[in-house]
């Protein structure tokens, strides 16, 4: 049997074979913010993907492709509508309004 464990990989026969010997399938969920300059703006979901394919490849089972969720607060600032980690670091870029 193949090693891959990406769904998006897999032909027909390698992801029959994957799901009889383990019927699991790993779906990787991520918030599309950033954490800072240095991280990508996917950084969640690309820690999801990769423990479900370190897990996958232990364990057994397929692991789906990522799926990304927007972030859930807002704030208005200045009449400026700010998102997730945006407005943790409003602060920091306007420290006199705070």
């Amino acid at each position: 049997m193949s090693d891959k464990v990406l769904y998006i990989e897999l032909t027909p026969q390698e992801f029959q074979e994957r799901l009889l010997e383990a019927p699991i399938a790993y779906l990787p969920l991520g918030t599309l913010e950033w954490h800072g300059r240095h991280l990508p703006l996917g950084a969640d979901g690309l820690i999801s993907s990769g423990f479900f394919v370190e897990l996958a490849k232990k364990v057994g089972g397929i692991v789906l492709p990522m799926l990304f969720l927007g972030t859930d607060n807002s704030k208005i600032i200045e009449g400026e509508e700010y998102y997730g980690m945006d407005i943790e670091s409003y602060p920091s870029q306007h420290p006199k309004n705070f």
